[in-house]
């Protein structure tokens, strides 16, 4: 696979979640000296099976039980990568995860990463965080205040 140009294929109804992760890939891309354009020969396919049916095919896992709650797959296929989950935290757990593997343009051809978390709820409980970054980089899919 040529790394040069890349396409970032969402669904035709993308949750804020994809659109964000989508964001994110471009600019990680860009930093590595890659361009995205829509017209590009490789494609990054980001969402859930209910966002985007082209993840149904290119990581079926995703409509089972086995991956639990926000598990993902961020793996290489024939023309380009896929980032799914079943979730939409999912996708974004899917996203801090690229962000962390893919260094070179060459890591885009040798991703193989299915993940399932070993609890279904990570909680943060404290003052709430100023940003999704907090968030995403810690995984976390529970914000609980206190109640005092």
């Amino acid at each position: 696979m040529s790394a040069a140009d890349w396409t970032i294929l969402l669904g035709e109804k993308p949750t804020r979640a994809d659109r964000l992760a989508a964001e994110r890939v471009s600019a990680h891309l860009s930093g590595l000296g890659l361009t995205v354009r829509d017209d590009a020969p490789n494609r990054i396919v980001i969402g859930t099976p209910g966002s985007n049916p082209l993840i149904r095919d290119l990581a079926p896992e995703t409509g089972k039980a086995d991956l639990g709650r926000d598990g993902f797959v961020l793996r290489s296929v024939d023309d380009g990568v896929v980032m799914a989950s079943a979730t939409v935290f999912g996708v974004l757990c899917a996203w801090d995860e690229f962000r962390r593997v893919v260094n070179s343009p060459a890591d885009l051809a040798a991703l193989d990463v299915t993940s399932r978390p070993a609890f279904d709820l990570r909680e943060y409980k404290m003052a709430l965080p100023k940003d999704d970054d907090f968030l995403i980089d810690r995984r976390i899919n529970l914000v609980s205040t206190s109640s005092w």
